[in-house]
């Protein structure tokens, strides 16, 4: 959940609107668990409409060098990817993690 409004039109209950919309959203699509990580401005907001802080969420990351292993021995090829590519890789990325994850953040050329 990432949410931001502007300085401008703060307090004026957008931010609120926004979440309990995508709350919504989510639970009529199914959804059963909602987490969130949110950061000191918006953590008040979302315990003030009920939501509980439990904890923090352990971050890892482990590179992947399976390549270097692989049997038919192309060669590696690196080059610069235009966006188009980077979206195109950004998709397949996030339709495989759908079959492996529940929990991910999909990806975007802008991400």
């Amino acid at each position: 959940v990432d949410t931001a409004t502007h300085p401008a039109h703060q307090g004026k209950g957008i931010f609120k609107k926004l979440t309990l919309q995508a709350v919504d959203i989510a639970k009529n699509e199914g959804v059963h668990f909602i987490f969130n990580t949110p950061n000191e401005k918006s953590r008040p907001g979302y315990l003030k409409m009920g939501w509980e802080q439990v904890g923090k969420i352990a971050v890892g990351l482990k590179p992947s060098l399976s390549f270097l292993n692989s049997h038919s021995r192309r060669p590696i090829i690196l080059k610069e990817m235009g966006d188009e590519e980077i979206q195109d890789l950004c998709v397949t990325w996030n339709e495989n993690q759908k079959g492996i994850s529940h929990f991910f953040t999909p990806k975007s050329a802008a991400y």
